[in-house]
């Protein structure tokens, strides 16, 4: 009888191992997550934007909307919803019963929260000014809504104010709430990491790594970038070339063109066969080709604000917000046409970008705009030509301000493109010090589950302390290296199409025609085009001039023969 109990026994565990615990994994990979916010004029913050950035890498799913378009439907098949709370408020009548009648889990940040059916049993208290978030102190004090769950050891993260205790994640049942919306460099670490924690089979297990060579351009020695990919290649590692495929003289306004520098084509293009991976850095760098200060390609920095006209302007009108209008509608036409401009611009420069590429033998498998800087239309554009892109994300269209979930994710700030973060920032590996600080960070992001390893390195830094870095890196956390070559990656224009298949297989095809091409050129630069034109005009009038005197000169050769052979 025993015998018959152990084998009914070892069958249900056999059973429950082979199909109940699949499905237990299926669940966790298939999560969707539904984001909710409440802020003014139902605009998306960065604060926002950067917890849907978080989110998303814990999602094969992710829709946001704000907390107005709130229907049955957009959080019908969600497993997740998540409401950010920016602004205090009475939440829509409509939202709280499609809340209290969801069946998923609920994680609410910030304000309006002890509306919510799922909170009634916690309790509301005074706003506190946070001051340190687990022991490490934040860029400036937050006032924050304290809500204090039914249970004590609910709380699974606490920060402080000058003399108090602050929860700041709590957990009780399908319920999480997290005390503020801010995404403070510690709030970021604490956030995701809980996030990680609970999330924790939809993670790698191992952490991503990558570094990327910046300041590559016409003007760069191609020696220097040889000597600075060396570690490398030793190594047997893949590596990331950030390149503008043109530099601009900001000072004359003079550019040079990247099939002008063929020795740096020649080393860029033996790199590529050597594990280098080409990004495209912009076309062009800069927008206004200001004299000094930053002067990003997709974003005008001049006047604060995104793209507004194709061609840089001196006296542009500040952009306009919604209060400045009668109506939405109105607003929303005056936006549209503020995109539209926007888009041919970034489209333009795009495409040129690629073209530039390729026709150096240069195939780019990522995007990263220059300094960072670009708008949310902006992004749009840059998905639709690039699957991938490389550095932080402006997080919004109102200031030049930049930053990154943690992990590798599909952000709807980024137009849907896989977003492959700065976590360790640009590494600035000449000074010692900074070789402890990222040592530090490091340790940090091990403490996460999942998070990725990058940061950039400018060619011009010394190749040694890149070796260091790379050993250090190595020995710490043990990553697993980025492969863009061995994932599937998609580059195209209207005439191009680069495509990366998961064998490591590049296939790269192109419909330009000769004629296409000299009237793109034309478009490009129409003041060098007309001087190739008038050149042309010139030679043809020379070449025809030359003709007009050798028929001359043949006819009176032969007149002169036929008057000595009449006089002979």
């Amino acid at each position: 009888m025993n015998y018959k109990r152990f084998a009914i026994v070892l069958l249900l565990g056999l059973f429950i191992q082979n199909y109940a615990l699949p499905l237990q994994v299926k669940s966790a990979e298939e999560r969707r997550i539904a984001i909710v916010y409440m802020s003014e004029y139902d605009e998306p913050t960065k604060n926002v934007y950067f917890w849907e950035a978080t989110f998303s890498a814990f999602a094969t799913s992710i829709q946001t909307d704000p907390v107005s378009q709130v229907d049955e439907q957009f959080i019908k098949d969600a497993h997740t919803l998540v409401f950010i709370g920016e602004r205090e408020g009475v939440l829509p009548k409509q939202f709280r019963q499609i809340v209290d009648a969801f069946q998923g889990e609920i994680i609410a940040f910030g304000e309006n929260v002890d509306q919510l059916h799922h909170f009634q049993s916690w309790q509301m208290k005074e706003k506190e000014t946070l001051r340190t978030l687990e022991g490490e102190l934040l860029v400036s004090p937050k006032e924050v809504r304290v809500m204090t769950p039914p249970k004590e050891r609910d709380v699974v993260a606490r920060g402080m104010s000058i003399d108090r205790d602050i929860p700041y994640i709590s957990v009780h049942g399908r319920a999480s709430y997290i005390a503020s919306t801010m995404s403070d460099p510690v709030a970021q670490l604490t956030v995701t990491r809980w996030l990680s924690t609970t999330y924790h089979r939809h993670m790698p297990t191992k952490h991503e790594a990558f570094i990327r060579l910046e300041g590559i351009h016409p003007m760069t020695e191609a020696e220097t970038v040889r000597k600075i990919s060396a570690p490398f290649i030793k190594r047997q590692l893949p590596f990331y070339l950030s390149v503008t495929p043109v530099y601009t003289n900001r000072e004359t306004g003079e550019q040079v063109y990247l099939q002008q520098n063929k020795t740096l084509v020649g080393v860029l293009q033996s790199l590529q066969q050597q594990g280098g991976i080409i990004i495209a850095n912009g076309y062009e760098g800069v927008y206004r080709q200001l004299t000094h200060g930053e002067d990003p390609e997709f974003w005008d920095q001049l006047y604060k604000q995104r793209i507004t006209s194709r061609v840089p302007k001196e006296d542009v009108a500040p952009l306009l917000t919604y209060s400045d209008f009668p109506s939405k509608t109105l607003y929303n036409e005056y936006i549209q046409g503020i995109d539209d401009e926007e888009q041919q611009y970034v489209e333009e420069k795009l495409t040129l970008a690629i073209e530039a590429f390729v026709n150096q033998k240069l195939y780019p498998l990522a995007f990263q705009a220059p300094l960072h800087a670009m708008s949310q239309n902006g992004y749009e554009v840059a998905s639709t030509h690039f699957t991938s892109m490389f550095g932080n994300i402006q997080m919004s269209d109102q200031y030049f301000e930049s930053t990154a979930p943690l992990m590798i994710s599909k952000p709807l700030a980024a137009g849907g493109m896989e977003v492959y973060p700065d976590t360790l920032g640009a590494i600035q590996a000449d000074e010692k010090e900074y070789l402890l600080k990222v040592k530090n960070r490091l340790l940090e992001l091990q403490t996460i589950q999942g998070s990725v390893i990058g940061g950039s390195y400018s060619v011009y830094q010394s190749p040694e302390l890149l070796e260091a870095l790379l050993q250090m890196i190595e020995q710490t956390s043990h990553p697993e290296w980025v492969d863009l070559r061995k994932r599937q990656q998609l580059t195209q224009t209207n005439h191009i199409t680069i495509h990366q298949q998961l064998d490591g297989d590049l296939q790269v095809e192109t419909d330009r025609s000769i004629f296409s091409m000299i009237i793109q050129r034309l478009k490009r630069n129409p003041f060098e085009s007309a001087l190739w034109l008038m050149a042309g005009i010139v030679l043809l009038f020379i070449i025809a001039f030359f003709v007009y005197v050798s028929t001359l000169r043949m006819r009176l050769r032969k007149r002169l023969f036929e008057e000595r052979a009449h006089d002979g």
